[in-house]
């Protein structure tokens, strides 16, 4: 029989967190695929860092909101997007992925020579995300409460890894058009 509280985390992992991480995933994938089209289509052009900077919020925010009307239009939403059921079946590559993402970041930033941002929040999320696997990877019986929770703060610490890669990755001069 399963305690109170790992059923409500295992819950609350599966109604709201993994809903979040998918989003914020699918966020950092279509700014990355953003990225990459408007440093190459203004490669050539001079245009100003701060209408650069603008340009891509404002871009990356209509792309955002056509992807959530997708997604919430029903039978369009299943063509445009992998759905609940592949996810899950692919979470391990995805957050293997996600987990190098934030190390590849966490490593340019350290070293860097202007450092714009303290860090030391991406290396806490960092710590608990290959802690927590590790846990998850162990499973022994005697400490299986430990694992059940392992799975919950896993999935919190890809949240903070990708949304500090989001921030940092639109943080002005840190991806420009010389870098890509």
């Amino acid at each position: 029989m399963i305690p109170a509280f790992f059923a409500y985390t295992g819950a609350f992992r599966e109604s709201i967190v993994k809903p979040v991480f998918n989003f914020i995933l699918g966020a950092f994938v279509i700014l990355l695929i953003y990225l990459l089209i408007v440093t190459r289509i203004f490669k050539g052009n001079r245009i100003s860092r701060a209408h650069h900077n603008i340009l891509s919020w404002l871009v990356f925010a209509g792309i955002l909101a056509t992807g959530i009307m997708g997604y919430f239009s029903g039978h369009l939403g299943r063509f445009m997007f992998p759905t609940r059921a592949f996810l899950d079946a692919n979470h391990f590559i995805i957050s293997a992925v996600v987990v190098f993402i934030g190390v590849w970041i966490y490593l340019h930033h350290r070293f860097r020579q202007d450092r714009i941002m303290k860090f030391t929040t991406m290396a806490v999320f960092l710590f608990f995300s290959i802690l927590s696997g590790v846990f998850m990877l162990i499973k022994l019986q005697l400490i299986d409460s430990v694992t059940r929770l392992a799975y919950t703060v896993f999935d919190i610490s890809l949240i903070g890894i990708l949304i500090i890669s989001v921030v940092y990755i639109m943080k002005p001069g840190i991806i420009t058009i010389k870098t890509l």
